[in-house]
């Protein structure tokens, strides 16, 4: 399918990799990078309902051409401006243009194959398109930090634009799957809708309780990402280490991805909780360590083991995102995907956000507090999870 070749071009040549630096171009500082990135993340969780009225109202394939558009936009602005104010923007855009990009892609996906009467293989499809996002990024881990480091900022942004066009002609090539004719209905009635909803699969145990673990641990993994930059920067790694770091992060999130479907046979979804929650502790561990040390070896072995940690929560979330289409019917599925999207994005804006209060205490001081709070909740959601009884 056109869409593996998509999501490579989309994420070849992006800044991510090195975005601290690009924060410090545009005369900010890390506590402001959390602040923006916490911004970014209440943007997408405010985005989520007026995104899916527009996505019930306009093809999933049209909304995958909105949103790509929406990303070069992006590049755009970041190529002709400098400033705070052009790069909160430019967050906020890409928020918007990211939550079209998540409830469109795992819905196409699963009218495509529907389609094709092989629906029971969403966790194989879906897994091999994560690990095609997850390779476009390794290119940009690589390519995006390595012309920085040459040309700067202008030629990443410039590569950026020319790749996302040939993305954008893709989606285009991709076909329009005909579903039955919706209903449309008020944004109004789409609120009200969507809390009604929420509220009747929050009663439901398994699905909650598999919603609130999976939400908790994204959003731990995306604070252990966005601290890799500023642990490295606080270590004085040269530059050449945060494309590595990034190709590690994305690499494995990336083999996680295509080995999804074989393991999600080998294991069910009920053993990994556990061995997750332990992981998770450790991974904080590793945290405090590297805080506190400057061998370059070492600082880059322990990121590699929180990566690893981060591609098994990949794995983890992707077994119960294909889980939850079992439990949901068509008219459901774009909602019970809102309301799992929901959580993670509150409680990690939250995180992210309360940095430039908690800050003051110290770096260490704040991940204490972070430790303390993910140990209680999944403390918490793991005794009820171990409750569930599976079908």
């Amino acid at each position: 399918m056109q869409i593996k070749h998509c999501t490579v071009f989309a994420c070849a040549f992006d800044v991510f990799s090195c975005l601290v630096f690009f924060y410090l171009e545009n005369d900010l500082t890390v506590r402001e990078f959390f602040l923006f990135q916490g911004i970014f993340y209440l943007t997408s969780f405010l985005a989520e309902i007026p995104v899916g009225y527009v996505a019930d109202n306009v093809s999933k394939k049209n909304c995958l051409i909105i949103s790509f558009v929406i990303f070069m936009f992006i590049n755009c602005i970041w190529l002709s401006f400098r400033g705070a104010y052009f790069v909160l923007i430019g967050e906020i855009l890409f928020a918007i243009s990211k939550v079209i990009m998540d409830n469109v892609v795992a819905g196409y996906l699963y009218d495509y194959l529907s389609s094709k009467s092989i629906q029971q293989q969403m966790v194989k499809y879906y897994g091999y398109t994560n690990f095609y996002l997850s390779a476009g990024t390794v290119l940009a881990s690589l390519f995006g930090t390595y012309i920085y480091s040459k040309f700067g900022f202008s030629a990443v942004f410039f590569g950026e634009i020319m790749l996302i066009t040939v993305s954008i002609i893709l989606v285009c090539l991709l076909p329009q799957i005909e579903t039955y004719k919706k209903i449309k209905h008020s944004l109004k009635e789409k609120i009200h809708d969507f809390i009604e909803t929420s509220t009747s699969f929050y009663k439901q145990d398994k699905i909650k309780y598999y919603v609130l673990y999976s939400g908790l641990l994204t959003s731990y993994s995306i604070l252990f990402s966005l601290s890799f930059q500023h642990l490295m920067q606080n270590a004085l790694l040269p530059i050449v280490f945060f494309g590595i770091v990034a190709f590690l992060n994305h690499g494995i999130r990336a083999f996680a991805s295509i080995f999804a479907s074989k393991i999600a046979h080998l294991i069910k979804i009920k053993q990994m909780i556990i061995p997750l929650f332990i992981m998770y502790i450790l991974a904080f561990i590793f945290i405090f360590t590297i805080a506190n040390i400057k061998n370059f070896s070492m600082i880059i072995f322990l990121i590699f083991l929180i990566c690893v940690i981060i591609g098994f929560q990949l794995l983890f979330t992707i077994c119960h995102i294909s889980r939850l289409h079992k439990f949901v019917n068509t008219d459901d599925r774009g909602k019970i995907m809102m309301f799992n999207n929901l959580f993670s994005k509150i409680l990690v804006s939250i995180v992210l956000i309360s940095n430039i209060f908690i800050a003051k205490l110290g770096f260490i001081n704040y991940y204490i507090i972070a430790f303390i709070v993910m140990v209680f909740a999944c403390f918490f959601i793991t005794k009820n999870l171990l409750k569930v009884k599976e079908d």
